[in-house]
């Protein structure tokens, strides 16, 4: 999460009315920063940054 809200752009997601979403508490109570992290759908305030991570904003 902190390497998505640190980059150009830090949407993690769009919400159901079509507005970005972004890291908002970074404990993993919120659920905003959903996204897809090497196939899987997980919170990625709760992961661990790592070479090669496939990192995918969730629609």
């Amino acid at each position: 999460a902190a390497a998505v809200a640190g980059s150009a752009d830090p949407r993690t997601r769009t919400s159901c009315g079509g507005q970005p979403r972004t890291v908002f508490c970074g404990m993993g109570i919120c659920q905003e920063c959903r996204m897809t992290i090497d196939g899987r759908r997980q919170l990625a305030c709760q992961t661990l940054c790592r070479n090669a991570m496939q990192v995918e904003r969730s629609q």
